[in-house]
């Protein structure tokens, strides 16, 4: 898309010109995750889970809460709408990665086990040696920030005129970079026993939060945050982060489920292509990382409800019970109940059984361009 594909904007942007530019901005957005993510012959660039279908539910999301915030009459002026449709459309635009090789080997008393940890895989040993997809986390957010205000400044150029400033420009880069998970470990009993799994604290959320509260003054905007920042980057990281809470338990399922098989794009191809992966002797060792995954979504929704809006409301009470509205507690509870029970099914199945039941939950697409 060049600025001939941005409409006209006219002398004193009204409403229609800001929907127009987060229109062409949505395009844009959704062009080049297609482009870049969307292409079956490119393996490791086939993202099952950072594709068009995340973004447009994203986008759904984001409107639902504009139009939570309006019944509650906390008004949104059209350019502040139209900062938060242009952050949520290009938050992952950018999926930077490197692939790790893992060695999956048999021990001498026909143990599985692999050297990501360090072991030494023994001589003679049968191995398998398949590609870990590690994405750059945190420099993702920060180049697809890069690419939003790139687009915000094609907006100017082509109206010969600032009509988005730089206020605006730093808001959607915090709206992005609030999109940003902190892993830490969290002990809860599931099914499979009691263990150390890792759940999902929103670091960079809570830092703008801290922000907002402490009424600090920011130094790119030369004063505190104000109320309207607050609402786009609350909104576009709830919107990215929030989906079992304003969605239902099946949200967690599915995403847990792409975002395995995207990690693993090798195992991905042979559960969601059926392509024939794995050797028949290696099929134990990946059923069982694949439930070990299976921990984690019990607990992120878990994690998603203790995290998103306590803190928010401390902050401000206003949008804080906006939040509580939409992000409903008994629907993370439901996601967390729902992925336990599929996990102590998983751990019943041949490789065979598993592959079939993951294939029928990743192919989902709950959302259309």
């Amino acid at each position: 898309m060049t600025t001939d594909s941005i409409p006209e904007t006219s002398k004193e942007a009204s409403e229609s010109d800001y929907t127009g530019l987060a229109n062409a901005g949505r395009e844009k957005a959704l062009e080049m995750i297609k482009d870049q993510f969307e292409d079956p012959s490119k393996p490791f660039d086939y993202l099952y889970y950072h594709n068009q279908d995340h973004t447009l539910g994203l986008l759904l999301r984001a409107e639902q809460l504009i139009e939570a915030y309006s019944r509650e009459g906390i008004m949104i002026d059209n350019k502040d709408k139209s900062l938060i449709r242009i952050a949520c459309a290009f938050h992952d635009v950018v999926q930077g990665y490197k692939l790790n090789d893992i060695t999956v080997f048999k021990d001498s008393e026909g143990k599985l086990d692999d050297n990501s940890k360090g072991a030494l895989v023994p001589a003679g040993s049968e191995t398998f040696v398949y590609k870990k997809r590690v994405r750059s986390l945190g420099e993702n957010e920060k180049l697809s920030a890069d690419k939003a205000i790139e687009y915000m400044q094609e907006c100017n150029e082509k109206a010969n005129k600032t009509v988005y400033d730089a206020r605006d420009m730093f808001i959607v880069r915090a709206g992005i970079e609030s999109t940003i998970p902190g892993f830490g470990p969290l002990s809860i009993k599931t099914e499979s026993g009691t263990g150390t799994v890792l759940s999902v604290k929103q670091d960079r959320f809570s830092y703008y939060i801290d922000l907002y509260k402490s009424g600090q003054v920011v130094e790119e905007l030369g004063r505190p945050l104000s109320k309207a920042d607050m609402m786009i980057i609350a909104t576009t990281a709830i919107s990215d982060l929030g989906s079992s809470g304003m969605e239902g338990g099946t949200s967690s399922m599915v995403e847990g489920d792409k975002i395995f098989c995207e990690d693993n794009p090798e195992i991905g191809a042979e559960i969601v292509l059926g392509k024939k992966i794995v050797p028949e002797d290696f099929k134990p060792y990946f059923k069982q990382k694949i439930l070990i995954w299976g921990e984690g979504q019990v607990t992120f929704p878990i994690a998603m409800r203790d995290n998103l809006c306590k803190k928010m409301s401390e902050a401000d009470p206003e949008i804080g019970n906006v939040l509580s509205k939409e992000l409903l507690p008994s629907n993370f509870d439901e996601g967390s109940v729902m992925s336990s029970a599929m996990l102590a099914s998983r751990e019943n199945m041949s490789w065979e059984e598993l592959v079939e039941d993951m294939r029928s939950v990743v192919s989902t697409h709950a959302y259309s361009n």
